[in-house]
């Protein structure tokens, strides 16, 4: 048996440990998203590219071979701005003005760097995705 204050401490020892779990997981979550505006950072000077542009690109790079659909492509480019993944401001018909953006901004410089899924999305193959990589300081 335990008494009621014993009782009382461990439960407050419960609330702390979960509170601290809960701390550590957004120290986490902030950190990670620190590195990603970084990463962002990193290809839209390596590929002179706006940050939305280097979002996209980025997010295709890191699936070679999926389509990404429009609203997948604007979840991305929201992810380079702080703040902005909630608004409504850019609207699903823009990702295809920014993938225009990035096929003219690497032209010449990679063949063919981003490809059409028509009436889904659009994709960066595996080996666009390395020369990509490669040009942009990010080895993975």
């Amino acid at each position: 048996m335990t008494c009621a204050r014993c009782d009382a401490l461990q439960r407050a020892n419960a609330d702390l440990t979960e509170e601290l779990a809960a701390w550590k997981g957004w120290r986490r979550e902030e950190e990670a998203e620190a590195d990603h505006l970084t990463r962002v950072e990193r290809w839209r000077r390596h590929l002179h590219l706006t940050p939305t542009q280097a979002a996209m690109v980025m997010a295709m790079a890191d699936h070679p071979g999926r389509v990404m659909t429009h609203a997948q492509l604007i979840a991305a480019s929201r992810s380079a701005k702080s703040g902005l993944r909630d608004a409504e401001e850019i609207e699903t018909r823009l990702s295809g003005v920014l993938i225009c953006q990035i096929r003219a901004a690497l032209k010449g410089r990679i063949e063919r760097p981003i490809e059409t899924a028509w009436g889904t999305g659009y994709l960066v193959l595996p080996d666009a995705a390395a020369i990509l990589r490669r040009m942009a300081g990010d080895v993975q």
